[in-house]
Formats: structure tokens, C-alpha cells, sequence
């Protein structure tokens, strides 16, 4: 495989952008592509989990943003932070003159985890012509009190910038940004949903009752998904965990609807 750092001007970000892109060892005329939306900087998935091995083994290409400055993963006309054009357009475009992708939506795939979990599912939700499976780790739903008495503290200003100045949990409940409300509108207007895998720990702290709280209102709603509960806290451990059996998840389903129609 090969892995490298590749920087470009972005027009949607204004500036220099930098991000990760593995190719796999076994040389293919399209590579299926994980798209990795985070929550950090653009090397962290390959610096704490073994996602490039993983990767690999099923000849997935990998390309990692840099979410560093982002929350949901929004366009922000306020200092020209426009992510979600960035990554769902320009980033694409650019990795397609680096390598052949895959013109197949479902050998598309999206993650990220934590507040990167609910960056993944919000674009994959919004984008179901562009990533064929969302793969969302410890995170995607949120606990509207717990977000903004943690990450409200943690980042002064971040939440209010990216959810256009919504200031207090009770509002971001009630808001379109609150993904049981994203998933509820979308069922009433009977919209296109990708495949959707959860991960989460067992013992997380932060995403354990947000995340089994939205499926049972998926169930009710008659979305399909899976839930899978797995050993581990809110960590990178958990997350190596996670994303293996994500992957092999995908590809167990792959082949049996491949040997289906053998």
C-alpha cells in the first residue's frame, strides 16, 4: 500500500488544505474509497487505529480531512469555512484525478467518530447520491444538554459558529441540526436513505444513550439500520474496533448479495 500527505488550494476553504490518501497494494482499474470526516486532523485515523491495514485487505482506497475546525461538518459563509462543499465536491474531484474511484455509490463509504460521527451521518444523510453506506462510530446522534455543557466549554464560540448562533441545548433540540429531527423529516418526505452501521462502546459515556436512542426511534420509524454494541469506552481503542467490524460487516453483506445472485 501507499500512503501519503497531500496538500492542494482549496477555494472552499480559502486557502491550503492538506489530506491523507491510501492507496492499496493490489492494483485495481477503481478503488471503492472510505471517506474519513475526522474528528481531527487529517493523519489521526492512520497514527491510532490500524484503518490502513484494515483498508487494504479489501483493496478500499482511504482518504482523511482535516475536520479540525468543524463541528457538523457545515458550509459557514463566516470566514469562508465551507466544509461540506469541500469535502463532498472539491476534495472528491481532486482525489479522482489521483486515482480511479469507483463510479458505484455503494463503493462509497463515509465515517468519522464522535463529533465526527455526527459529521459523517449528517453528510451521508444529505448525500445518499454520493456515499452508498455510512459508517458512523461513537457518535451521529447527540445529547443536545451534554454537547453544549462539554463541547460548549471545550470550544468557546465553535457550536455557535457552526449551528448558526444557536446558543443553548434546549434550541438545538428543537432545531433542524438535531438528527433525530434530520431522520424524522426525511422519513415524512419519504426520502432516500444510505446504508446506515452504528458502532459505539459498550461503557461510552458520551454517545452510549444518544446513539441506542436514535435506533429505537428508527425502529419506530421503519428506517433500516444496524446497531452493534461493542467492549470499550469513548477511545481510539474502541474506534479500531469499531471500524474492523464495520468493514467486514460491508464486506460480508457484499458477498452475500454476491453469491445470492450466483
Amino acid at each position: 500500500m501507499k500512503i501519503n500527505e497531500v496538500t492542494f488550494e482549496s477555494v472552499c476553504m480559502a486557502g491550503k488544505v492538506t489530506f491523507t490518501l491510501m492507496i492499496p497494494g493490489e492494483k485495481k482499474d477503481s478503488y471503492p474509497v472510505l471517506w474519513i470526516g475526522g474528528p481531527g486532523h487529517h493523519k489521526e485515523w492512520f497514527e491510532h487505529t490500524h484503518i490502513a491495514e484494515y483498508a487494504d485487505k479489501y483493496g478500499i482506497a482511504v482518504v482523511e480531512a482535516d475536520s479540525s475546525e468543524s463541528w457538523g461538518g457545515r458550509d459557514i459563509e463566516e470566514g469562508h469555512y465551507l466544509f461540506e462543499s469541500y469535502f463532498t465536491k472539491e476534495l472528491r474531484d481532486y482525489v479522482m484525478k489521483l486515482i480511479p474511484m469507483s463510479e458505484n455509490v455503494k463503493e462509497h463509504y463515509v465515517t468519522g467518530w464522535s463529533r465526527a460521527g455526527y459529521l459523517a451521518l449528517r453528510i451521508g444523510l444529505a448525500h445518499p447520491d454520493l456515499y452508498g453506506t455510512v459508517l458512523c462510530n461513537s457518535g451521529g446522534n447527540v445529547d443536545a444538554y451534554g454537547l453544549y455543557k462539554d463541547i460548549g466549554s471545550m470550544f468557546p464560540g465553535l457550536l455557535e459558529r457552526m449551528f448558526d448562533g444557536i446558543s443553548t441545548a434546549g434550541e438545538f433540540e428543537s432545531s433542524p441540526f438535531h438528527m433525530e429531527n434530520i431522520v424524522e423529516n426525511m422519513v415524512k418526505r419519504n426520502a432516500v436513505f444510505p446504508r446506515l452501521i452504528f458502532h459505539c462502546g459498550i461503557d461510552d459515556p458520551l454517545a452510549r444513550i444518544p446513539n441506542v436512542r436514535l435506533s429505537e426511534k428508527m425502529k419506530v420509524w421503519g428506517v433500516p439500520h444496524t446497531l452493534c454494541m461493542v467492549e470499550g469506552s469513548h477511545t481510539w481503542e474502541c474506534i479500531d474496533i469499531s471500524i474492523k467490524n464495520a468493514l467486514e460487516h460491508v464486506m460480508d453483506e457484499k458477498k452475500e448479495k454476491r453469491d445470492g445472485k450466483e
